[in-house]
């Protein structure tokens, strides 16, 4: 009788054992696939039109640009963005909703002059 228990509870704990690493292993695989991968590319949301193959920051000029269109007061951080970006800012703006008029005279406060984009 003792064997025959003995065999049972071992049988009972290697089903629970083996389900246990299996919820593991999927909760593992889950999570590995919702990490995103490391790259040294572009960014989401970049392109490479900037000078000397350097990559435009797209997700953060145009947050800026929101900014700018809203008629707030540009930040100085969003100043110091533009100012970095500025060889960017034509690409992006053909892509805005704001006209290249508007962009200019409102990215005087943040030092940035004759911003000429052509037809926007």
């Amino acid at each position: 009788k003792v064997s025959k228990q003995f065999a049972i509870d071992i049988s009972k704990l290697t089903t629970i054992y083996m389900k246990t690493v299996g919820l593991l292993l999927i909760t593992f695989v889950i999570l590995l696939a919702s990490l995103p991968l490391p790259t040294k590319a572009i960014r989401a949301g970049g392109s490479r039109s900037k000078r000397d193959g350097e990559s435009c920051d797209e997700s953060m000029i145009q947050i800026c640009l929101d900014v700018v269109n809203s008629g707030l007061k540009i930040s100085t951080e969003c100043c110091k963005i533009l100012k970095e970006q500025q060889p960017c800012l034509c690409d992006v703006t053909k892509t805005s909703k704001i006209k290249t008029d508007v962009l200019s005279s409102r990215l005087k406060s943040c030092g940035i002059l004759n911003l000429r984009c052509g037809n926007n």
